[in-house]
């Protein structure tokens, strides 16, 4: 009695992209908005969209608020 030996193809690696981190919104810094003396500091964040798109926004009265949009090349 003689036993065969099978040989099974070894499976490929697939190449690893460098994966884009979880978090959407950055804190990019805030602005002073509003006349000469009656300024109000508001929060700016920087957030990502699909295709590589950003775009600039805060949060006034709890509604957020999106305003200049580029893409990553820019």
């Amino acid at each position: 009695m003689r036993a065969e030996i099978i040989r099974f193809p070894k499976p490929k690696r697939k190449r690893v992209q460098p994966s884009k981190p979880r978090r959407r919104v950055f804190y990019a810094g805030y602005r002073y908005v509003g006349s000469a003396l009656c300024q109000d500091v508001q929060q700016i964040y920087l957030k990502r969209h699909k295709h590589d798109q950003w775009s600039f926004g805060d949060y006034s009265e709890g509604y957020p608020c999106q305003s200049d949009w580029c893409d990553s090349s820019e």
